[in-house]
């Protein structure tokens, strides 16, 4: 699925945070866990592979849900003027994230700061 979406020439989210053109994999990997779960639970290096690769996710989403946006979609150019900057792993955009928000502290998620009163919802 990966590689058909990485060859797919269009393949850019704009300024959005993480790989949401994934989240159709979901119920894809819900079956395919549900299906290997014995084998995950009887050897014990896959399911410390398993947790780990839980815990990476929830770390990933924490940033996303805490720092971003960061700037990172629009310095040092626009990704949607480049969308080649979606592929530079010298500076991804998780990283520059994590450390701005190292830098300026939490902030709340942008869904709690719509009071009920607003017409932009």
């Amino acid at each position: 699925m990966s590689i058909v979406l990485a060859k797919n020439v269009l393949w850019w989210g704009g300024a959005s945070y993480g790989p949401r053109y994934f989240s159709e994999t979901c119920v894809a990997l819900a079956i395919l866990t549900g299906g290997l779960w014995p084998q995950l639970t009887r050897h014990k290096a896959f399911f410390v592979a398993f947790i780990g690769s839980g815990l990476i996710s929830i770390a990933i989403n924490g940033i996303g849900a805490f720092f971003a946006p960061c700037g990172w979609a629009d310095e040092p150019a626009s990704i949607d003027r480049y969308p080649e900057r979606l592929w530079d792993w010298r500076d991804p955009e998780i990283l520059r994230c994590a450390k701005f928000g190292v830098y300026n502290g939490f902030k709340p998620p942008e869904i709690l700061l719509y009071r009920s009163g607003d017409s932009d919802l």
